[in-house]
């Protein structure tokens, strides 16, 4: 890479109004400034783009793309255009003509990041969180948070204070699903009998109608998912085929997949009608299977319907119809799943080859292998060390 010029689309195609295509390389000025055709002319005795001048211009020509550019460094110049598909296209291919050699992002990142592994999967991990409190806590790992509770670890094992390493491990082991979901969403799953409100309920948490709402039994035949963010977290919310018995193909495929996705929720939302805990109340059976440590909130929808219900103290009243509940049950459903949410220091891995490789450094210390265990944390926050064992990039 040493002679050559590059160039990266450095944001995710699609996604935003504007677009960054980085270009990196001896020839990096010189190509930009072959293409770009500034409003006002601004350039230096060389000719040169004037280094950390926010210029703007077209692509090519009059009728080209609008765009701005700056030259960030000397051998680096950042070309901000349209979002989309259409005109970063454009640029890319005219960069490739002039001999840039396209790298992908996590090589453009890498570059930048040197030999800080973490910094390099933070910025990779920044690319797909969805919200502010998802990019501030992986801006704290960037800042030396995670790097220097492994480098305190490693101090407490040199120092021959194996239980305290391992309990400092072992918090950073709790938090690593938490980690897993700065990048993807908590998976949040509406189960329960047909008409009890879980489409209403689901479109009054989005705050639009996702899910169809119809008083017919079996409306519901397929899961229909969509997401949000409660209070900064972001959640994935699946609105499920009722429950019950039904000789209708298609409606029993569509409960099958229902419980497909509870296996694989992080919250299950058992929403009953509140009516059944009136005083003469009929309470339906329990259609509810779910796999043995699973988290289950309980719901009793339609509370408007039924003013004087006894509900027993783990049921939450909610009427998706009045919205009373709503809020709360957004609050109860965080406080479930992020029982013990990091403080703005706290150390959480976020990946899974971070996890991996804590998970063996505490075997290692079980083991009585130290030296092992330094090791393998040293590589948690470093590239040149041995190879890292297989499978561990990436969740």
């Amino acid at each position: 890479m040493s002679g050559r010029t590059e160039f990266c689309l450095l944001t995710p195609p699609g996604r935003g109004a504007v677009a960054v295509i980085g270009v990196h390389g001896p020839r990096a000025g010189e190509i930009a400034r072959s293409f770009f055709r500034p409003t006002v002319e601004h350039t230096n005795a060389k000719g040169e783009i004037p280094l950390r001048r926010i210029l703007y211009g077209r692509w090519k020509d009059s009728q080209g793309e609008e765009l701005v550019i700056c030259r960030v460094g000397d051998a680096c110049v950042e070309i901000n255009c349209h979002g989309g598909v259409a005109a970063p296209a454009v640029i890319c291919r005219d960069l490739r003509s002039a001999g840039c050699v396209e790298v992908t992002h996590a090589e453009w990142i890498a570059r930048e990041s040197g030999n800080d592994l973490i910094a390099t999967e933070v910025w990779q991990a920044l690319a797909l969180a969805q919200t502010e409190k998802s990019a501030a806590i992986l801006l704290a790992q960037r800042s030396g948070v995670l790097a220097r509770e492994i480098a305190s670890i490693v101090g407490l094992v040199s120092g021959g204070q194996t239980r305290n390493a391992q309990t400092r491990l072992d918090v950073l082991r709790r938090r690593a699903q938490l980690g897993q979901h700065l990048t993807e969403p908590w998976k949040i799953v509406l189960v329960g009998e047909p008409n009890v409100g879980k489409s209403s309920l689901i479109n009054c948490l989005l705050g639009f109608e996702r899910a169809i709402v119809h008083p017919q039994p079996g409306t519901t035949r397929d899961v229909v998912t969509s997401q949000a963010a409660f209070h900064g977290w972001l959640v994935e919310l699946s609105d499920t085929a009722g429950q019950r018995t039904s000789d209708d193909a298609l409606e029993s495929t569509g409960m099958q997949r229902g419980r497909a996705a509870m296996q694989n929720a992080d919250l299950i939302i058992h929403v009953r009608d509140a009516r059944e805990y009136l005083p003469a109340g009929i309470p339906t059976d329990d259609i509810l299977h779910v796999s043995p440590g699973q988290e289950v909130l309980l719901i009793a929808n339609k509370c408007d319907l039924a003013s004087n219900a006894v509900l027993p103290t783990d049921v939450l009243p909610t009427s998706a119809k009045s919205g009373v509940g709503i809020s709360q049950l957004m609050s109860v459903c965080i406080e479930r799943l992020i029982p013990d949410p990091p403080g703005a220091h706290d150390a959480v891995p976020f990946t899974r080859r971070q996890f991996e490789l804590l998970e063996q450094a505490k075997q290692q210390l079980k083991e009585d292998r130290a030296d092992a265990a330094v090791l393998s944390l040293a590589q948690v926050a470093h590239k040149r060390l041995p190879e890292l064992p297989s499978g561990a990039a990436g969740w």
